[in-house]
């Protein structure tokens, strides 16, 4: 659970794409139990982590507020009019059962996949669009993107909302991943309100992996500092890959032996 903090304190990204794997294969948790309980740990975190970059004036609000306000909005969608009326089993295909569990996880992986090679690839060289209604567009559907994923699947979203920040309005990296730690904060906890609500918690697993986090982000602030970032986010991007792979073979092996 540390690594996840220090992937959120370095570079704003990356905590819930290595809490759910963990909290399904070494917890047993359920996909749809882990995603809960992955949303209430990474959102403490990133809370966290938004203090010393609000303090360094690396926190946009004037961005962070209205991309929360329509991801937000496309949370609650998720969570309360589509997410509880969706089948425990899709379909067949030929002779094995698709499940949505199982879907989700194969969905989860392939955007670990993703994610991994956007950390891998990414030039940190901002570069923005010269027409701002253009701008506005793509990053109020970014907005509606990130949540949907953080309704379905309990992503933070920052793999998207840092590129799109770098790339579509040009902010400087470092605004990037503080303005990203904030609206992964609103996200993440609004999701998991709307869950708890009416879903079993174990406040006891997500106070201690919440510390265990938390205590991670401030390494990951002090190694933002002093390292280079964009070696380490490599580093990390290769072993989301690697992760994103093995999950999405144990699905496919998992679903042959439920055929």
């Amino acid at each position: 659970m540390a690594i996840i903090g220090v992937s959120l304190g370095m570079i704003g990204a990356g905590g819930s794409i290595l809490t759910v794997p963990v909290l399904v294969y070494f917890f047993s948790l359920s996909p749809f139990v882990a995603q809960r309980h992955a949303m209430f740990v990474v959102g403490a975190c990133s809370f966290i982590s938004t203090g010393p970059k609000w303090a360094a004036k690396e926190v946009l609000p004037a961005i962070a507020l209205p991309f929360s306000l329509i991801s937000g909005l496309e949370i609650y969608l998720v969570k309360i009019l589509i997410q509880p009326h969706m089948p425990a089993v899709l379909g067949h295909l030929g002779a094995f059962t698709i499940r949505y569990e199982w879907l989700s996880m194969v969905v989860f992986a392939v955007i670990m996949i993703w994610a991994s090679n956007q950390m891998i690839l990414e030039q940190q060289k901002s570069t923005r669009i010269s027409d701002p209604d253009a701008a506005t567009f793509r990053l109020t559907l970014c907005a509606a993107v990130t949540g949907m994923i953080t309704g379905f699947l309990g992503v933070g979203g920052g793999f998207l909302v840092i590129p799109a920040l770098t790339l579509y309005l040009g902010i400087d990296i470092k605004k990037a991943v503080g303005t990203s730690l904030l609206i992964i904060t609103i996200n993440t906890l609004i999701g998991f309100g709307l869950e708890a609500s009416h879903a079993e918690v174990n406040w006891q697993m997500l106070i201690i992996f919440s510390m265990i986090a938390i205590a991670g982000s401030f390494v990951g602030n002090l190694l933002a500092k002093k390292v280079n970032a964009a070696f380490l986010k490599k580093i990390f991007g290769w072993t989301v890959m690697f992760l994103g792979f093995m999950i999405l073979l144990g699905q496919f092996i998992k679903l042959f032996g439920m055929g």
